[in-house]
């Protein structure tokens, strides 16, 4: 039920029963976190780092939780109590951070980078998504014909590295 429409019933109720106070019911958010990566499907994981724990949330929250682009990549925290809270992505090596998109009902969530502060309300549901990119690499190979033991030095040019690093076959 809608918020408006709930609260017109506790009102009625209360008008009802002679103005006794009626609890109202469980007033929790839900936050959802997805993962697109660039190439699109990578079972990697990526750890989420949040103020968001066990105590905040009945299925235990983000703290520590781990998402991929696999067919199940996302993860809910479901009946998160109102507040504010903090969600960071840990990058693993060989990925870049390419993007954060939050949608929050009522904009009070906010993002930087890969962190994001969380505001969570009565009834909403904040959703993000996460984007990332895998570094490129590239392999030179320099076959000479006929056979030689020679070295063959390469440059550069460009906005990439000022060199290659690694070993030369």
């Amino acid at each position: 039920l809608g918020a408006a429409v709930l609260s017109a019933a506790i009102g009625n109720l209360k008008d009802a029963i002679g103005g006794v106070e009626v609890p109202a019911p469980d007033t929790c958010g839900t936050v959802v976190v997805h993962k697109d990566t660039l190439p699109a499907g990578s079972a990697q994981p990526f750890e989420l780092d949040s103020t968001l724990g066990a105590a905040a949330s009945t299925n235990g929250g983000l703290e520590g939780k781990s998402i991929s682009d696999t067919p199940t990549g996302s993860v809910t925290a479901l009946d998160v109590k109102p507040g504010a809270y903090t969600l960071t992505e840990l990058v693993p090596a060989g990925w870049d951070f390419t993007g954060l998109v939050c949608v929050d009902p009522d904009r009070g969530t906010t993002a930087a980078g890969p962190v994001v502060a969380l505001d969570i309300d009565e009834y909403e549901t904040v959703t993000c998504t996460y984007t990332n990119t895998k570094d490129a690499t590239i392999t030179v190979t320099k076959n000479a014909v006929p056979d030689d033991v020679k070295d063959f030095n390469f440059t550069t040019s460009g906005s990439g590295p000022a060199g290659f690093t690694g070993g030369f076959v």
